[in-house]
């Protein structure tokens, strides 16, 4: 199960999220054990999950692990491996990749990286992804991007397929359940 925690005028953005993607999700519950959870929020409250990603262009409560270089208001396309993601809603890099793999980058600079927490992996991302979302449903792809499937990409992002691969986790789609 994916447990959110977003700011609160995202609510309506993160179901519509999840429920293009057909994915099983809830609104974070206190105390409750999940395999993933997605924050978008200033404060990064304790959790219980596997897989802790964070998401989010603005300096956050773990800022002192993992400084913010550089904050850009504006758009910016990000280097994912081989392929590009734009984002248009603002972008932030950070001076310590932490201790895992650089997973994003622009120009030379870290814009997502992976880290150890415990016994969570947290996959941190500068650019905030119901921000993003909002702005594709909202406005929609700019024309000089129009090729890349932007979000297709989100929500079928490859760092978090490829982290949950080797967390050995798995999260059914709900179209692959049988009923």
């Amino acid at each position: 199960m994916i447990g959110v925690i977003a700011k609160a005028d995202q609510a309506r953005v993160v179901e519509e999220f999840f429920e293009l993607f057909k994915t099983p999700w809830e609104f974070c519950l206190p105390g409750r054990a999940y395999d993933v959870v997605i924050i978008t929020t200033k404060q990064v409250p304790e959790v219980n999950a596997k897989l802790l990603l964070l998401y989010g262009p603005d300096a956050t409560s773990q800022d002192g692990r993992w400084r913010i270089v550089d904050r850009n208001t504006g758009s910016a396309v990000l280097r994912v491996g081989d392929s590009t993601l734009p984002v248009y809603c603002g972008l932030s890099t950070f001076a310590d990749k932490g201790q895992g793999p650089v997973c994003l980058t622009i120009d030379s600079q870290v814009a997502g990286f992976y880290a150890e927490r415990n016994s969570t992996t947290v996959l941190c991302l500068g650019y905030d992804l119901f921000e993003e979302v909002r702005f594709l449903l909202s406005t929609g792809q700019p024309v000089e991007h129009a090729q890349t499937p932007t979000l297709d990409r989100r929500g079928r992002d490859p760092l978090t397929r490829d982290t949950l691969r080797s967390r050995r986790l798995q999260i059914l789609r709900l179209s692959d359940a049988r009923h």
